[in-house]
């Protein structure tokens, strides 16, 4: 049986390294995911730590420099920001915002 995509982006199947960060009251929550498919509009990410619905969250992910040279780019990190829409003991499921920094 085919599966049909619901989703109005093509997402592509990209594993990389991340870190995620949060304001959890007063306090910053920081821990590493890898990537499990990312599109223009969020990042799914696999990890079993669960966030609150709608808070929001700073997303570094990290290339390799061998990537790096294969694009000949100096960046080696995006920087990306959006909020959650998902969580649970599988994944993490981030909408981004529109305005995004490459570093």
């Amino acid at each position: 049986m085919e599966t049909i995509e619901k989703r109005g982006k093509r997402r592509f199947n990209l594993s990389l390294p991340a870190s995620i960060s949060s304001v959890d009251g007063e306090k910053e929550v920081v821990f590493d995911a890898h990537t499990l498919n990312i599109n223009s509009l969020g990042v799914y990410f696999i990890t079993n730590k669960l966030f609150t619905i709608n808070s929001q969250v700073q997303i570094n992910l990290a290339f390799s420099p061998e990537t790096m040279n294969k694009l000949n780019d100096e960046a080696s990190k995006i920087l990306l920001k959006g909020y959650v829409v998902r969580s649970g003991v599988n994944g993490l499921a981030v909408r981004l915002y529109s305005s995004q920094d490459i570093k």
